[in-house]
This record gives structure tokens, C-alpha cells and sequence, in this order.
């Protein structure tokens, strides 16, 4: 993924607005995707919770 100042500086007309919100979103993808994989390691197995 290029870096936001490259594709300022390549001269391409994109509005710089829906620019920054296009990267936010795929950050706050990006950390939604790892919160949800981190979440999956911790929630027990069925068959654990019936031990306990």
C-alpha cells in the first residue's frame, strides 16, 4: 500500500478528503480484524466451559 504523501505527490485528482476517510476506514479495519482474531484465541471451547 502506497503511503498517503505518495499519492498526493503523484499528481492523480483525488480529493484529499475522501482520501484520509478511504485510510481511516481500512485502519479501523485493520484493528477491527485484530481485535476479532485476539478475541477467538481467548473465548473457551464448549467443552472447556463444561468442566468449569
Amino acid at each position: 500500500m502506497r503511503s498517503r504523501k505518495q499519492i498526493e505527490n503523484d499528481g492523480t485528482k483525488v480529493d484529499t478528503l475522501s482520501l484520509e476517510v478511504l485510510l481511516d476506514i481500512r485502519d479501523l479495519m485493520v484493528k477491527q480484524a485484530k481485535k476479532e482474531k485476539k478475541n477467538k484465541n481467548n473465548t473457551p471451547r464448549v467443552c472447556d466451559r463444561r468442566i468449569n
